[in-house]
């Protein structure tokens, strides 16, 4: 693991423990204007993940996924908005005792 997803596991584990469950879901959406572009985010019981590391990208979550810190639960893609989606994680080893 890099240095910038020990950062972004730690975050998430934080995020997780303070609100008292395992479940974490990442979303991407474009604003639709310049400068600004697509965003990305972590959720956890509907409040945003901060002090997330600069730079991090889908490849560190995916990362984080293919090491089993996450596991995937489900996807969800809007309908109408192919840019909003959501991708559905629990967290893994070593933090199941996250909760």
């Amino acid at each position: 693991m890099t240095e910038r997803q020990r950062t972004l596991w730690e975050r998430i584990v934080q995020a997780a423990r303070a609100a008292g469950t395992a479940s974490i879901v990442y979303e991407t959406d474009w604003l639709g204007w310049l400068p600004f572009g697509q965003y990305q985010w972590f959720q956890c019981n509907g409040k945003d993940v901060g002090d997330l590391p600069a730079g991090w990208a889908l490849s560190d979550v995916k990362a984080l996924e293919a090491a089993g810190r996450l596991h995937r639960t489900g996807e969800w893609k809007d309908p109408e908005y192919s840019e909003h989606e959501k991708i559905f994680f629990t967290i893994g080893a070593p933090a199941a005792d996250v909760v």
